[in-house]
């Protein structure tokens, strides 16, 4: 269970720069659609460009930790199905923003949230920190999660 929430929470707190036609929101939800694809698509070792050398969490974990968590998890399941929804994107500046998502993740496709009447999930409200580094790509800064009901994810409270 500490693996699958590690590895959304570092996930849904990663941020990678995207098109400079985007709003900074639009970039903001761009990203956590990324990140869901990513874990989706088992794709590990891309995680370690999305989180700051300074990565750390209320748990203590840092980069090197978080890391190995997502790849414990990603050998460890062969499927891995992400329904995201934000629930709010606040942007301080250019370099830092911050938003709240809900992730329901399940081992069968979850398209939408009349799915999850006929799949086992679990429910996660993350509270993610990002910060652009130099060279303009957004990395995980910090991050705090918590499992929920399916009524949070549903009502984003």
């Amino acid at each position: 269970m500490r693996a699958l929430v590690a590895i959304i929470g570092a996930s849904l707190l990663l941020f990678v720069a995207c098109s400079d036609e985007e709003t900074p929101e639009e970039r903001v939800r761009s990203y956590v659609d990324l990140v869901a694809e990513t874990a989706e698509a088992r794709k590990w070792r891309s995680f370690e460009d999305y989180v700051a050398d300074d990565y750390t969490d209320d748990r203590g974990l840092d980069k090197k930790d978080v890391l190995a968590i997502i790849a414990r998890y990603i050998l460890a399941n062969q499927s891995i199905y992400i329904l995201e929804r934000i629930a709010s994107v606040r942007i301080d500046d250019q370099h830092n923003a911050r938003a709240v998502v809900y992730a329901a993740i399940a081992g069968q496709p979850v398209s939408d949230a009349e799915d999850l009447v006929h799949v086992t999930a679990d429910f996660y409200r993350f509270e993610i920190d990002l910060r652009a580094g130099e060279d303009g790509v957004f990395r995980t800064r910090r991050g705090n999660w918590k499992p929920v009901g399916p009524e949070h994810f549903l009502i984003g409270r």
